[in-house]
């Protein structure tokens, strides 16, 4: 169904094995233009958005996920974030009010930003010399269509240093502000759950 907000959700009541609810929130934002140079910006926002918030630091969150058995992570995906929440049956309605509210009170600490700018770097600081790795660039070179820049373009690694080593923290926080926006919206939930229930959790 969809909220009047323009949220659309499916939801599927099923056992699961482990007891658990899943939730996916898939949000879109932005446009190609308004986002161009900003892919390794959302790559680094959705890595601290969970890291602490306005109430709850990293080690509060961490315990509370511990405590209902439960887990919570985002990823980027071209002009937006996927967010995955799940927890225990009996935990889950607080849990995903829980993970939603540092979702849109998040402070985006200076240390942690520093922590994974450096983490990515090393991760690219590589030769990229594997047969696949070189067959793959080689090939997507030659089809490319989209200017350096574009959330669409290929990846290419010293493109990709030079985001991260010019990306700050203050970059970071202005892509939140300017683009997070729980409204333009998709969202799934499976497991053992009341329907009706889980319809006024959503709305």
């Amino acid at each position: 169904a969809k909220l009047k907000n323009g949220i659309q959700y499916a939801l599927f009541p099923t056992t699961t094995r482990d007891d658990k609810v899943y939730a996916t929130i898939a949000l879109d934002f932005g446009t190609a233009e308004s986002l161009k140079y900003k892919a390794e910006l959302l790559d680094l926002m959705s890595y601290l958005i969970l890291r602490a918030s306005d109430k709850q630091s990293l080690q509060q969150i961490s315990d509370k996920t511990i405590e209902v058995g439960g887990s919570a992570s985002v990823s980027s995906a071209m002009n937006g974030l996927n967010i995955q929440i799940s927890a225990k049956k009996e935990h889950f309605e607080d849990y995903f009010k829980y993970i939603l509210n540092v979702l849109k009170n998040p402070i985006f600490e200076q240390s942690q930003f520093d922590l994974i700018q450096s983490q990515s770097l090393s991760s690219l600081d590589r030769p990229y010399t594997e047969p696949d790795t070189v067959a793959s660039l080689t090939f997507a070179r030659l089809v490319e269509k989209y200017e350096p820049g574009d959330l669409r373009y290929h990846f290419e690694p010293e493109h990709a240093v030079k985001q991260f080593k010019a990306a700050t923290r203050d970059q970071v926080i202005d892509l939140y502000r300017k683009f997070f926006e729980t409204h333009h919206a998709r969202v799934a939930v499976t497991g053992e759950f009341k329907p009706k229930a889980m319809q006024k959790l959503i709305k």
